[in-house]
């Protein structure tokens, strides 16, 4: 009985001190077992997408000929979109799948999915492709809407790829589709394509006009992203016009409704752009933190077409810090982006901003090589021949909505005759069917006869006419394409705004030629702390005008040189003559000339020298800064004056009485601005009552506009002068030149 008991108690004390253990163990593992709990639910959803996967997957191997696969793999891809190369393979298996089974509605559908996903990554070309196939597809099932959908598509893919002419194509086709759809949300879209158009052409006031038609249409529909779409594009254009505290508005417009509605896309772009601004504002810090807040979603989203910019303007912040190491490793993977991805814009901006780098490092090798491509890739694309192109189809698709208007009441118009006739020959035939049957059969038959030989003479005019018409059209052909070149010629030899900028950074020069090529042209010249510029108008305008403004260009850069740049009434003398020499020949003197502005602006001391044939200048100053001496002031407005500084009253070239040029001097103050300009403003017939805008009207804008920034002043005159002319043509070259002492 004791040894009983005393294995009873041994046992017992066991079987506790194996309860103290479990309890100790359980303890400790609890901690743990929380641990994996939490990891646990983590990790569940993604064991329940890989369940879905699988089972999908089983869907399409049973079901390979028949629609099941197909919606199967419609459910599958969602799936796959944090995983770019195994999306991009599955959608292409499911387009091939779904061409073997012949079913055009999903070819269609995963051709445009692989479409976006690439325009998305950057894969422009094959997003061209799969945008085009889908757009086939579309057609042969005639689905207006969805093509419509797809040509806008594609207008966009072309406008990334600085292609202008194909987007502006497509984006006309599309808008016509949707107008006859009636299809609002459509027609918002392609009237805000068009303002990019006009934006990325530098056409600033017909890219504001059709961005303010596409938002109230938006907003008519409440459709958010639409209105975060054009607010952000508002900001980017008073971005471009130095507007910045505008500019920031509209991107906070933007930023909300993105936020709103989670598109990360949309917050990456906005929070780029408003990088921008503040980069522009010299806010550098956070300026930094938005760039690198929009990178981080850039990268989750693979967008490898939007990294280019931001790693560029990343470079610019960090060369801006001399923190060129850093500066250079975001450029050079800008540039690795762009060209993988063909990206003009993108291989332009990089090279220039490697190029730049490179130059401040000493690098001068490297320097060279990437300024070359970036001249190269630069001249590759001419934004007048764009503008030109999509002013010709915008003409284009105004023409032939007037055409379907005429072409509708018209029809209307035979309807009505037709009824008129069907009543009259009712009448008639009721008085006179007994009567006169036999006559009315000699008139008919012999009103035949006259109806076929006027019709055999109307069809040989129309030939003649249409063989008249080709010969006519296809030597205008000829002509404009000569002329546009032209054009390109005299373009290349104007200086560069950045190049006047370096020099004079407040300033701003407005260039309306009338014609293709213009008579008028601006001109700069720099000398250590010396600039030089005019405005010139040459006798003519279109093609008499721009041979004249070469030989103006060609006699300016022959006259002046070191000895002559603080005499500007001696180069005009000097280039007086040279006009007169080109222009003689044997038989008879050319009496054409030209009417010029010219200053030589001492940096230094502030000092600026003005001579003048025919066209003065005008100087704008506040009166606390003082009175100018020797010039009497002409308009004062709000304790401002502007002073008419006068010009010798004759123009270079042969003039019957001919005198030296007078030079005047004046000592500039802070915040002058100085104008010189042509006479094509002020000539400009429109208004209410068609007459001459004239000068007096010309002063009052530059005084109301004077305390604005000078980017701004010149939108401003713009503005005022497309709406002034109303309807009318515009008769002169404009040139105005505006710039202000810092």
């Amino acid at each position: 009985m004791l040894k009983h008991d005393g294995c009873l108690l041994i046992t017992l004390r066991v079987h506790s001190l194996i309860g103290v253990l479990v309890r100790r163990i359980f303890e400790v593992k609890m901690k743990r077992i929380r641990q994996y709990l939490f990891l646990l639910c983590c990790i569940f959803p993604s064991f329940v997408l890989a369940g879905k996967y699988d089972s999908l997957m089983t869907v399409i191997k049973n079901h390979r000929f028949d629609t099941l696969s197909l919606n199967a793999y419609m459910q599958l891809l969602p799936l796959l979109e944090s995983n770019p190369e195994l999306y991009e393979k599955t959608a292409k298996d499911a387009l091939s799948l779904s061409q073997y089974q012949k079913n055009d509605q999903f070819i269609a559908r995963f051709a445009s999915m692989l479409a976006e996903k690439n325009e998305l990554w950057g894969n422009l070309s094959l997003a061209k492709d799969y945008y085009v196939q889908a757009l086939d597809v579309y057609t042969k099932m005639d689905s207006l809407r969805l093509i419509a959908n797809v040509k806008n598509s594609l207008g966009r893919v072309y406008e990334k790829m600085s292609n202008y002419e194909k987007a502006i194509t497509y984006y006309l086709e599309s808008m016509k589709l949707r107008e006859k759809l009636n299809d609002k949300k459509g027609i918002a879209s392609s009237l805000n394509s068009l303002g990019l158009m006009y934006y990325h052409t530098e056409n600033y006031p017909m890219a504001l006009k059709y961005y303010n038609q596409s938002l109230a249409l938006v907003k008519e529909m409440g459709n958010e992203l639409g209105m975060a779409t054009v607010y952000n594009n508002l900001g980017m254009l008073y971005f471009k016009k130095s507007m910045f505290d505008s500019a920031l508005y509209y991107y906070n417009q933007s930023l909300k409704l993105v936020e709103k509605n989670s598109n990360l896309q949309g917050i990456s772009i906005v929070f780029l752009n408003i990088a921008n601004v503040l980069s522009k504002q010299h806010d550098s810090i956070n300026a930094e933190k938005y760039y690198l807040k929009a990178l981080k979603i850039k990268e989750s989203i693979n967008d490898k077409a939007g990294l280019i910019g931001i790693y560029n303007s990343l470079a610019v912040l960090y060369q801006n810090r001399k923190q060129y190491a850093k500066a250079l490793d975001y450029a050079k993977k800008a540039n690795a982006i762009a060209n993988e991805l063909s990206n003009s814009e993108g291989q332009i901006q990089s090279n220039k901003i490697l190029s730049e780098i490179y130059d401040n490092i000493g690098n001068y090798k490297d320097a060279y090589f990437h300024y070359t491509w970036y001249i190269h890739f630069r001249d590759s694309i001419y934004k007048i021949e764009n503008t030109r192109f999509i002013n010709q189809l915008q003409e284009q698709y105004q023409a032939e909505k007037r055409e379907q208007q005429i072409q509708l009441a018209n029809s209307k118009l035979k309807e009505n005759d037709l009824k008129i006739k069907q009543q009259a020959t009712y009448l008639y035939g009721a008085i006179i069917v007994i009567v006169l049957i036999a006559s009315l059969v000699v008139v008919v038959f012999r009103s035949n006869q006259q109806k076929k030989r006027a019709n055999e003479l109307l069809s040989a005019q129309n030939e003649e006419i249409t063989l008249q018409k080709n010969i006519i059209e296809e030597k205008n052909k000829d002509i404009l394409s000569s002329i546009t070149y032209a054009q390109r010629i005299q373009k290349a030899i104007l200086p560069s705004r950045s190049y006047m900028e370096r020099y004079l950074p407040q300033m701003f020069v407005l260039y309306r030629p009338k014609d293709i090529v213009s008579g008028d042209f601006y001109w700069f010249k720099s000398f250590e702390k010396t600039v030089l510029f005019a405005v010139v108008d040459c006798t003519g305008h279109g093609v008499p005008g721009a041979f004249m403004s070469i030989v103006g260009y060609n006699g300016l850069n022959q006259v002046v040189n070191e000895n002559t740049k603080n005499n500007p009434g001696l180069i005009l003398d000097l280039l007086n003559e040279t006009v007169k020499n080109t222009l003689h020949t044997a038989e008879k003197e050319i009496r054409d000339g030209m009417d010029i502005a010219l200053c030589s602006l001492d940096l230094e001391n502030k000092v600026l020298r003005f001579a003048g044939a025919n066209n003065p200048l005008y100087l704008i100053r506040k009166k606390s800064n003082g009175m100018i001496e020797g010039q009497d002031k002409l308009v004062e407005m709000n304790n401002i004056i502007l002073y008419e500084i006068k010009a010798t009253p004759q123009p270079i070239g042969e003039y019957v009485k001919q005198t030296n040029f007078m030079m005047t001097e004046i000592a500039l103050k802070p915040n002058d601005s100085i104008y010189i300009f042509s006479d094509g403003y002020a000539d400009q017939f429109g208004g209410e009552q068609g007459k001459k805008l004239k000068y007096k009207a010309f002063k009052e804008i530059l005084l109301t506009s004077y305390h604005k920034p000078m980017p701004e002043q010149e939108l401003i005159l713009d503005t005022f002068f497309e709406n002034w002319k109303n309807g009318y043509d515009q008769i002169d070259d404009v040139c105005v030149m505006g710039v202000r002492i810092s």
